[in-house]
């Protein structure tokens, strides 16, 4: 699975001895890329962003079948931060690396990461999900 660390090994691979990055990241937190940088001695700057924002709960309209999709530890805390996790409990997620999956597995959810860090290996996640479900309660 790819993830900040895969993403820092494929990077340091095609960079060219002198270079340097420039790492986008959340307000809150260094991210996961960063951090591996760093971690492996490559020289960038990290500019901090944008913020992630819980959404406020009365404007949470979460129905029993919603699936969930993550691109980070952060986005799984804005959206279950403030919550007591019971209502996560079993929703899927598709998280798209192992520490946004851990963070999601932390509020409850019933966690798939995806093949590929791409929105498409994620949809494609979604539509195995989709299929597996609608399966499952042909055969009920």
């Amino acid at each position: 699975h790819s993830d900040g660390e895969t993403m820092a090994k494929e990077l340091i691979q095609e960079m060219k001895p002198g270079e340097a990055l420039l790492v986008f990241s959340p307000k809150q937190e260094p991210g996961h890329l960063a951090e591996e940088l760093e971690k492996r001695g490559v020289l960038f700057d990290r500019i901090p962003l944008y913020d992630t924002v819980a959404l406020p709960q009365n404007e949470r309209k979460i129905r029993g079948d919603d699936f969930f999709a993550f691109a980070s530890a952060s986005a799984v805390r804005g959206l279950a931060e403030g919550t007591d996790g019971e209502e996560w409990k079993g929703k899927t997620a598709v998280c798209i690396g192992k520490k946004t999956a851990k963070e999601a597995e932390k509020y409850g959810f019933s966690v798939r990461i995806s093949k590929e860090t791409t929105m498409e290996s994620m949809a494609e996640a979604f539509v195995e999900i989709k299929a597996a479900r609608d399966r499952k309660r042909k055969d009920e």
